[in-house]
Formats: structure tokens, sequence, C-alpha cells
């Protein structure tokens, strides 16, 4: 009787065994995925996302006995959550970037330059595309004589060509 109690022990401790090791290659394999990825500011990475953390939590539902499992998913979540800020931050990097490309396009005139400017400036404080426009601000003085030169009718060019 003794001998059968301690072979029923040892079928468990083996099947214990067999189920975290599956439980962690789950894991393993999840997070070689999510370590693998170079997130970008594309949408299809919010699917991308969520499908690994649903498949986390379904490897932690079935083995939620299984410490050694929870914490394997515990630290893949981290990994997950890591690749989630890299999305977050790609996309504000495109935002800014968009905008930055179309920061003149609006403008008129040298005073509504400065105050797109303005608005650049205040929206993405401390990039260096700011500092390098509060800069450019100060060539406002030039922009208005350009702006006042281009206005001057006939144009000074044409009068000039005629003279020795």
């Amino acid at each position: 009787m003794a001998d059968g109690i301690r072979r029923h022990g040892r079928a468990g401790g083996d099947r214990r065994a067999e189920r975290v090791r599956a439980g962690r290659d789950q894991v393993k394999g999840i997070r070689e995925q999510v370590a693998a990825a170079e997130p970008s500011a594309d949408p299809s990475w919010d699917g991308r996302l969520s499908q690994w953390e649903r498949a986390l939590a379904d490897v932690q539902r079935a083995n939620a006995d299984l410490p050694e499992v929870v914490d394997g998913v515990g630290n893949a979540r981290t990994l997950v959550a890591s690749q989630r800020q890299k999305v977050q931050a790609a996309r504000v990097e495109s935002e800014r970037a968009g905008k930055l490309a179309t920061l003149g396009a609006a403008a008129s005139s040298p005073a509504s330059l400065v105050a797109v400017i303005d608005a650049y400036a205040a929206a993405h404080p401390g990039t260096p595309e700011a500092r390098e426009l509060e800069r450019a601000k100060a060539g406002r003085a030039a922009w208005e004589a350009m702006v006042a030169w281009g206005s001057i009718k006939p144009a000074p060019g044409a009068a000039l060509a005629g003279r020795p």
C-alpha cells in the first residue's frame, strides 16, 4: 500500500513538472515573439499587443496553480507593456513629424508664421525642432522685409534691368 502511495505521489509530481515545463515553454514562445518585434506607429500594433496579452492571460488561467509559470507570465506582461510604450512613443513622434512637415503651409504672413511656430513650440516643448524654431523667429524682421520687397509694383527687378 505505501509503495502504491509513493508511486502515485511521483506520478503527480511528474504531471506537475510536465505542466510547469509546458507553461514555461508557452510563455517563452510569446516572450520571444514580443522581444523580436520592432514597434512602429502602425495601427496594427494595437491588435498584436492585445493578441499577446490574451495569450498570456490564457496561459495564466490554465496554470494559475503553478507559481513558476505565473511569474513568467508577469515578466512577459512587463515586456508587452514596454513594447506598448514604444508604440505610443512612435505615434507621438510620427504626429510631431507630421506637424513639422506642414508647419509653414498655412502661414500667409511673417506674423502668422511666428504664431504657428509658437503653437508648435508650446505643443512640443524641449524638442530640438522647437528650440531651432525659436531661434528662427529672430529672423522675423528679415521675413517682413522680403514680403515688403515682393509687394512693390512694378517689380524692382524689371525697372533695374534696363539700367546700365
